[in-house]
């Protein structure tokens, strides 16, 4: 079984003109801001990409990007660090699959 993120129903996100997304937690009255890597990757949580698969798209999408000097274990990290901290929120939750 793989673990796939899907959004907390109860948060609201708004996406800023820069690009950038504030997550709303209505209920504790509370905010998560994400950059635009962020976002991608929040609006992939949608019970449908398992986080290989985010990894994946992830990879996909910023390998053109020359700033990204960064390898598939960093990246894995990174993600599972970046995921694990809105579980830590309550802005996710994880469904097996």
């Amino acid at each position: 079984m793989e673990k796939v993120p899907i959004k907390n129903s109860k948060i609201t996100a708004r996406k800023e003109s820069d690009g950038n997304a504030i997550l709303f937690d209505h209920e504790k009255n509370s905010i998560f801001i994400l950059n635009q890597t962020g976002l991608f990757i929040w609006n992939l949580c949608d019970g449908n990409h398992n986080v290989n698969k985010i990894i994946e798209k992830i990879s996909i999408s910023f390998s053109g990007i020359d700033k990204i000097c960064i390898n598939k274990n960093q990246l894995n990290n990174k993600i599972g660090l970046f995921l694990g901290e809105l579980e830590k929120h309550e802005m996710i939750n994880f469904i097996d699959n």
